[in-house]
């Protein structure tokens, strides 16, 4: 059985397992940034990540979205407004010295710390079109369908970031 928490500071219950899962990968997270030796980094940085955009997919609520425009609101005002703004500090953190690059705003900041920001709100959208095909078998196949098109864009170089 998978115990059920109910939050106090929302209406629908909590998956312990869920925020179990959150708060680890939190930790391998920091525990990957830190000088421990490299092939336990290494071994973190092969499935923490993938293990984030998994939970974070798990949770996505296709019914709390009933259109397009209310999900690119509160995707914008909850992803992409906090991810100028921290870039606007770590841009102007960096000026004058060598890592200053204006083009790094708009390309990711090819590996610093935000670059799975665009990543989930790209991801966002994505999920929003794929449960609205009405067919499971063809939900399936968009998603493989896009993972093999992202694979090949990363594979060839075709990412901005």
């Amino acid at each position: 059985m998978i115990p059920i928490v109910v939050d106090k500071h929302c209406n629908h219950p909590r998956l312990e397992w869920i925020d179990f899962a959150r708060g680890i990968t939190i930790i391998l997270m920091v525990l990957g940034h830190t000088t421990i030796p490299n092939y336990i980094s290494k071994y973190i940085w092969s499935f923490h990540m993938p293990l984030f955009f998994v939970v974070s997919g798990m949770m996505y609520n296709p019914i709390k979205y009933e259109s397009f425009g209310v999900l690119l609101k509160k995707k914008i005002k909850k992803l992409v407004i906090p991810y100028f703004f921290f870039s606007a500090i770590v841009f102007c953190a960096y000026y004058g010295t060598p890592y200053w690059n204006t083009s790094e705003l708009y390309l990711g900041w090819k590996g610093y710390a935000l670059w799975f920001i665009p990543v989930l709100f790209w991801g966002n959208l994505f999920l929003f079109f794929i449960t609205r095909i009405p067919s499971r078998f063809f939900q399936i196949l968009v998603a493989i369908l896009g993972l093999v098109v992202s694979e090949s864009f990363y594979l060839l170089d075709l990412f901005p970031f």
